[in-house]
C-alpha cells in the first residue's frame, strides 16, 4: 500500500484489469442470478401469475375509461383530505 506521506499517483495497467476483470465477473454472476430467477417464475403455477388469478381478473375487467374514473376519484378524495389537514 502508500505510505501516508506520498502522494497517489493512480492504478497500475495490472491494478486496472484486475478490477475490470473482477467487476465482469460480478456482472456475469448477477446475470445468471436474475436468469435463474425468472426461470423460477415462469415455472410457478399458472393459477398464481395467470390471468385466472384474482388480480389478473380484476385487472382484465376494466376498461382504460373505467381506470381514468377511479384514478379521478382517487384523486379527488385525496386531494380532500390534503385540504383538511392543511385547515387545521
Amino acid at each position: 500500500m502508500i505510505a501516508n506521506n506520498e502522494q497517489w499517483k493512480g492504478y497500475t495497467l495490472d491494478e486496472l484489469r484486475y478490477r475490470r476483470a473482477l467487476v465482469g465477473a460480478r456482472v456475469e454472476i448477477e446475470k445468471y442470478r436474475l436468469n435463474a430467477l425468472t426461470e423460477q417464475y415462469r415455472r410457478m403455477p399458472q393459477r398464481l401469475t395467470g390471468s385466472t388469478s384474482l388480480v389478473g381478473r380484476v385487472m382484465g375487467a376494466f376498461s382504460y375509461a373505467e381506470y381514468a374514473i377511479l384514478g379521478f376519484k382517487l384523486i379527488k378524495r385525496v386531494s380532500k383530505l390534503m385540504r383538511g389537514r392543511r385547515r387545521r
